[in-house]
């Protein structure tokens, strides 16, 4: 009983809040789709690479690049009043990027738990 338990509560999306900005929302790549969807005005921001955006990236991403020096200013000159959605390879990238989309004032952000490998797992579609 305690493994399902367990099972159940890694397969829920987590949602935190945190003081230093807005809330962040981790979803799968079946609610992170759905939500962009259902979202109007939604930025899609992948953090990668640019070979790694350009061998395949979600329908409408921009790419800023969180090793460029200029991230933070590229974050912060986004619109602040659109949701963002975030999201890179394995999601260590994106998590790392959370704080500074926080730190720039967005109050709707949504991570893509397990990035582009769960959503190709998943076979969801890619634009090149």
């Amino acid at each position: 009983m305690f493994k399902w338990i367990m099972l159940l509560l890694l397969a829920t999306p987590v949602a935190c809040v945190s003081g230093a900005g807005g809330g962040v929302e981790r979803l799968n790549p079946g609610q992170f789709e759905s939500t962009i969807n259902s979202t109007s005005g939604a930025l899609i921001i992948d953090v990668r690479t640019p070979d790694e955006f350009a061998q395949g990236h979600i329908n409408g991403a921009q790419l800023i690049n969180i090793y460029d020096q200029d991230f933070e200013q590229k974050v912060a000159a986004l619109p602040k009043d659109k949701p963002v959605f975030v999201y890179c390879r394995s999601s260590n990238r994106s998590m790392q990027a959370v704080p500074v989309f926080q730190k720039a004032g967005f109050k709707q952000i949504y991570e893509l738990a397990g990035g582009m490998n769960a959503w190709y797992a998943s076979g969801k579609q890619v634009k090149k």
